[in-house]
């Protein structure tokens, strides 16, 4: 006996499917078999390092965002301007028309703040979710990796 038995689904005579009784039988009593097809490695336990490092990730990402829009030239020119109004701020004399131009000031900066924020809040998920994927693999899947192999992409069913 054959340690590897090579078997094509399309040559099979008695049909071209892994229901197939005739070839259920056959694989059954083989040692060893080579497919062919599309393959998909499923590793849980880097799942669940990616799961763990994932906040990292996008404190990362976001980070990345909020840099390129600090140093994009609308960002700049709306920098300046506000450098412009404290400057103007700190010449102001009267005490009622600086306060009125300090909280507009203040306004300005905080609704530029919340822009920035709001543009780099990207993939946020909750740590309970997180921390309950890395508890079901712990709890079903520790150690498992599957490799999955589908023979024929029109029966995504078989593998």
């Amino acid at each position: 006996m054959s340690c590897v038995m090579e078997f094509s689904i399309a040559k099979h005579s008695s049909g071209n499917s892994l229901r197939n009784p005739e070839l259920r039988e056959l694989l059954t009593s083989s040692l060893c078999i080579k497919v062919t097809g599309r393959a998909v490695i499923e590793d849980y336990e880097r799942i669940k390092g990616i799961a763990g490092a994932f906040p990292e990730v996008v404190k990362l990402i976001n980070k990345s965002i909020e840099s390129s829009i600090k140093d994009s030239a609308a960002y700049k020119e709306l920098q300046e301007k506000m450098e412009g109004i404290s400057a103007q701020l700190k010449d102001q004399k009267d005490r009622n028309t600086r306060a009125v131009k300090e909280a507009e000031f203040r306004e300005l900066k905080s609704n530029l703040a919340k822009v920035v924020s709001s543009a780099s809040s990207v993939g946020v998920v909750d740590q309970w979710i997180l921390d309950g994927l890395k508890t079901w693999i712990d709890t079903f899947l520790p150690g498992i990796i599957n490799l999955r192999v589908y023979p024929a992409l029109e029966r995504p069913d078989e593998q």
